[in-house]
């Protein structure tokens, strides 16, 4: 049965028979996602890469094919501190083991890399480390041609530059800094706690 009108997402899951909670099933995505998906209320560009990862890994297709589609130019650049805290959330809800096993599968890295995104690619990279070291578990080598790298600026939490800023003789830049994790701060990049998420 072919449904007519412009390919776009929505027809296209349509085409494959596949309902919200079918979809829902298949990507393990949020349902309040899938129905905005269905509905086109929130475009596929708005999404996070980890939603367009796992929705073209549901659908057994390419991240390009999936944008294709959906009509995506490309894929709306969240705020760090959004990124940081989708990231966290994740963590949190898959459990160390599970997190790092979906970081490596879904070779998200090298999606934000492909994207010139490296905060993002080196702080997830960062996630991975930290995690491996705590978990004892040898770091995966297929990113070892990144370990030496650093942004060219030192990345810190919003919080700790807001108080810098509201008080300029704090010296909590200097002290977070220290306390970073040095799977972040080898990469100039402040994060002290994985575990502690709004």
């Amino acid at each position: 049965m072919d449904i007519g009108g412009p390919m776009t997402l929505k027809n296209y899951l349509r085409r494959r028979k596949l309902n919200k909670h079918k979809l829902q099933e298949l990507s393990h995505l949020a349902y309040p996602t899938i129905r905005n998906l269905f509905d086109e209320d929130q475009y596929l560009g708005h999404c996070s890469i980890m939603v367009v990862h796992d929705l073209a890994k549901a659908l057994d297709i390419t991240i390009e094919s999936l944008l294709e589609i959906a009509n995506v130019k490309e894929i709306h650049r969240p705020d760090f501190e959004i990124h940081k805290g989708n990231y966290k959330h994740a963590l949190l809800s898959k459990g160390d083991l599970d997190f790092i096993e979906y970081i490596i599968t879904s070779d998200i890295i090298t999606i934000y890399l492909d994207q010139r995104w490296y905060m993002e690619s080196l702080y997830i990279l960062g996630m991975l480390d930290y995690l491996s070291r705590i978990n004892e578990i040898p770091l995966y080598n297929k990113y070892d041609y990144l370990r030496d790298r650093k942004l060219s600026m030192i990345i810190y939490p919003a919080d700790v530059i807001l108080i810098s800023y509201l008080d300029k003789k704090s010296n909590i830049k200097k002290e977070c800094f220290e306390k970073s994790f040095p799977e972040f701060k080898r990469f100039n990049i402040v994060e002290t706690d994985l575990r502690n998420v709004i």
